[in-house]
């Protein structure tokens, strides 16, 4: 599933009502699923929490895959587009 830039740019900002419902289930130890990278010392992570992610036959999955969270970062330019 591809983003749309506004849409990863929220999930990126983090609005203050997600922050602070984040701020509640890791204060609860809330497991998260996601992916993340990091590149020349700098983290990027993209994910949610355990009870938030949708079940697909008894598996959870992300909505984004790590390729896709990639080609976002390089289109936002938070990665440089040569970088692999």
């Amino acid at each position: 599933m591809r983003l749309s830039k506004s849409k990863f740019i929220q999930l990126i900002a983090r609005p203050t009502e997600w922050s602070a419902r984040m701020a509640m289930l890791k204060k609860a130890h809330v497991s998260e699923l996601g992916c993340f990278f990091l590149f020349k010392g700098k983290l990027f992570i993209s994910s949610q929490p355990w009870t938030e992610v949708t079940s697909y036959a008894g598996f959870r999955t992300h909505p984004v895959d790590h390729l896709d969270y990639w080609k976002d970062l390089q289109r936002i330019g938070a990665v440089p587009i040569a970088a692999r």
